[in-house]
């Protein structure tokens, strides 16, 4: 308990009857907005089981309750105004995120808006009839580069000697948000994260066990958390767990571990505005919205934890789109804005045809209807910039789309090979899927731009350069892996859609394999399955640089 007098001490409990672990309402509540309670309250959640919340120094207001449908989930969270003599302390927010399956993500947020601390305690209760648990607590390794890590733990509970669900409970997230304001009314935003900790206490006392979680927050913070409830188990391969804990301990850079009920929040580079001294700043960065270490996992192994996780990231990405076609970037890049005088929100073309992309892919394991939609979407928006003419002009017919745009402001950035490629698999996916010549025509035109400057693209050393500016200028390190793949990968595009492959793509890829091997560069495995498949494997069959992942 905190030493500090001027602590609110919130209490949240939650009684579960694990044998309807995932049955329950958690916010069947009848309040009505702006009613002031007392320090306590009491309701039940349903027949089974109900929440008591107490707090010494605060009065807790009922503020409003939002509720969602999304593809196979459903959302409800309840936001609750902490008061103190009519004063407003800050917010509590209470989301139950259910899975089709009947899983259920809680995600909690107590929000400190005052100068003074705020501290809670969520208290989950398993009833008599679970005599017995364990905990798989994940191996602990060195914090890489400020990253965040893994859950806390796997719980897994037991009713005698049968395994009788799981609960994955991860760490707690303390932050300060961040934004910067713009003359044109736009705003950038980001979190500080100032401490990822352990904050999970296994009480026994008789008959009773109870898994104690502490929320603490300073001057203007938010404390966040998530668990992950199933009456069955998450994994039914301890394997599989095993694989994917040391993946991300090794790999984690592509993994989240910190989500919200708006999303996932992951590191961001040091070239966004605002940044934090300690170089800290954390944003909902679109590329980790879409979870394709998670996807390729489920595909393996079609584990219940990582469908948990994929319809997660779909309704996250539904959230964050709104009634937009595209998903926006909400951080300022501080180079793009010096180069070209872009801020936040902008659209970036390879993040909106990854997701895309994704959203085919996810929908096609899963089985969901209507799977091309996000394709189409795209694809129109990438013919609505040659309408526009925010193009790189080559010649006549032969253009390149911008890798960013701005939604207010009509300013030709440069472009790059890599989200050239990906642009080209969305309009070929656009018109296999319609037969409409209009995206084949507009394909047509970027790769006879490709095929006018294909000398131009490579480096002395035989490297493809990363951007072509307005002017036609080339420079820039290009990535190693990414645009590798992307080659690989846009040749099945068009093999697809019934159209000669242009000499270009083994022209680079052949250029661009030698140079990696000359600096010993590691080839991932995604890019040695894709080089068998298009036949180019000899060019690193005896290479000795391979990932393991």
């Amino acid at each position: 308990m905190s030493k500090f007098k001027s602590s609110i001490i919130l209490l949240i409990v939650l009684s579960v009857l694990f044998i309807s672990f995932l049955s329950f309402n958690l916010f069947g509540i009848n309040n009505t907005k702006g009613e002031e309670l007392k320090n306590s309250l009491e309701f039940s959640l349903n027949k089974k089981f109900g929440v008591s919340y107490k707090s010494d120094d605060s009065n807790l207001e009922f503020a409003k309750k939002e509720e969602s449908t999304y593809i196979k989930a459903e959302n409800m969270t309840m936001i609750y105004n902490l008061k103190d003599k009519g004063e407003k302390l800050g917010e509590l927010h209470l989301t139950k995120r259910t899975i089709d399956n009947g899983d259920v993500f809680l995600f909690t947020r107590l929000n400190n808006m005052t100068e003074k601390r705020l501290e809670g305690k969520l208290t989950l209760t398993l009833p008599q009839s679970i005599k017995q648990y364990d905990l798989k607590d994940f191996d602990r390794m060195k914090n890489r580069a400020g990253l965040t890590t893994y859950p806390s733990a796997l719980i897994r509970f037991y009713n005698k000697q049968n395994e009788k669900g799981h609960l994955m409970i991860s760490k707690n997230y303390l932050s300060a948000p961040m934004q910067k304001g713009y003359e044109n009314g736009n705003v950038s935003k980001v979190r500080h994260l100032l401490s990822e900790d352990e904050n999970i206490k296994i009480q026994r006392k008789k008959e009773n066990i109870k898994l104690v979680i502490d929320f603490e927050t300073t001057s203007n913070t938010i404390s966040e958390q998530w668990i992950l409830l199933s009456n069955k188990k998450l994994f039914k391969e301890e394997k599989n767990i095993n694989y994917w804990i040391k993946k991300n301990n090794e790999h984690g850079r592509r993994i989240n571990t910190w989500y919200t009920d708006k999303g996932p929040y992951s590191k961001m580079p040091k070239s966004v505005e605002p940044q934090t001294e300690d170089y800290m700043a954390y944003g909902r960065k679109l590329l980790m919205f879409k979870e394709e270490e998670i996807l390729l996992q489920y595909k393996k192994t079609k584990e219940r934890y990582f469908y948990d996780l994929l319809i997660n990231s779909l309704v996250n990405l539904e959230q964050f789109r709104g009634d937009n076609k595209y998903w926006p970037t909400e951080v300022t890049s501080t180079w793009l804005k010096r180069s070209y005088g872009i801020k936040a929100p902008f659209i970036d073309t390879r993040f909106n045809e990854r997701i895309a992309l994704y959203l085919r892919g996810v929908r096609e394991e899963i089985g969901i209807d209507n799977q091309n939609k996000e394709v189409i979407n795209y694809a129109d928006l990438l013919l609505k910039q040659q309408e526009l003419n925010n193009v790189i002009k080559v010649k006549e017919n032969a253009f390149y789309i911008p890798d960013y745009f701005s939604m207010k402001d009509n300013k030709i950035t440069h472009t790059s090979l890599n989200h050239q490629l990906g642009g080209l698999q969305i309009l070929l996916s656009a018109y296999v899927i319609t037969g409409d010549k209009k995206y084949l025509n507009v394909a047509r035109q970027i790769q006879n731009a490709l095929d006018e400057q294909k000398d131009d693209w490579l480096t002395a050393e035989g490297d493809t350069w990363y951007k072509v500016m307005p002017d036609l200028q080339f420079g820039g390190e290009d990535y190693q892996m990414v645009t590798l793949r992307d080659l690989l990968n846009t040749i099945d595009y068009w093999r697809n859609a019934g159209q000669e492959l242009s000499p270009i793509y083994e022209k680079f890829i052949r250029s661009k394999v030698n140079y990696l091997k000359s600096v010993d560069a590691e080839f991932s495995q995604e890019v040695v399955k894709l080089m068998k498949k298009e036949k180019y494997y000899y060019l690193i069959k005896r290479y000795p640089h391979i990932s393991k992942y």
